[in-house]
């Protein structure tokens, strides 16, 4: 069984090789205040609506022009939302300070001796990351 399994793996790899490769486009945040989201997140990653915001969806995409876009839509359930974004940080105390005058606020979370992360969430309290960047996860 083990071999049949290998087989059938390496015929589904053969067949993606004929096919285009997918890419994140975007990723789906789940907010109770759109406007509040939309001031935030743009401020927080420079980003901009890639149309005008519907009354319950907007897309953010970087100022930059390239790079994963972030959609935001309008959901009512108090319940927990299953997502949440690893920001890498050149400086990511400064950056963490920047957050939290942006209106993010420190999660209470138990880290690690070594933690490179620090949780927090944005005024919708979608908990977040923002990590110390480390060179030579880059390097190849």
């Amino acid at each position: 069984m083990p071999g049949r399994l290998y087989q059938n793996n390496a015929l589904l790899m053969a067949s993606a090789l004929d096919c285009p490769m997918l890419n994140i486009g975007s990723i789906v945040w789940g907010v109770r205040d759109l406007a509040r989201a939309i001031a935030f997140w743009t401020a927080a990653l420079d980003d901009l609506p890639r149309e005008e915001p519907d009354e319950d969806w907007v897309v953010l995409i970087p100022r930059a022009g390239s790079g994963v876009q972030l959609a935001l839509k309008l959901v009512t359930s108090e319940s927990a939302r299953r997502h949440h974004l690893d920001l890498y940080a050149d400086d990511g105390a400064a950056e963490v300070a920047r957050l939290l005058t942006l209106g993010a606020t420190r999660v209470k979370w138990r880290y690690g001796p070594d933690a490179d992360d620090v949780v927090l969430a944005d005024p919708d309290g979608n908990n977040f990351c923002v990590i110390q960047k480390n060179a030579k996860w880059f390097q190849r």
